[in-house]
């Protein structure tokens, strides 16, 4: 029997909540998959760069994290699998949005 390829791993759910009972308070967001999760890299950036455009991706807030997973999808043929842009409008998290989704990253 062959081995079957794994496959990429595709965002199909991005959640955030606010956890005002917790101490300290947090805002979550959490990032759903299909496959496995893939590697991930977190990072504070003083601007979010589209990576199809090169263009800066206007976005709310004081400070920009940057979550990049690879190798990750979030399209399959169809279309989109999760949103390219949310607004939770939480305490700490106020806007979420998509910057790439070009060769697995």
């Amino acid at each position: 029997m062959l081995a079957m390829p794994n496959a990429t791993p595709t965002l199909f759910a991005i959640r955030a909540a606010h956890h005002a009972e917790a101490t300290p308070v947090y805002d979550r967001v959490v990032f759903e998959f299909r496959g496995a999760l893939p590697p991930m890299r977190l990072e504070y950036v003083p601007q979010l760069i589209s990576d199809g455009s090169g263009m800066p991706v206007r976005l709310a807030g004081r400070a920009i994290l940057l979550v990049q997973f690879s190798p990750a999808l979030a399209h399959n043929d169809a279309g989109a699998t999760a949103p390219g842009r949310m607004t939770p409008r939480l305490p700490l998290v106020r806007e979420i949005a998509q910057a790439g989704d070009f060769a697995a990253v």
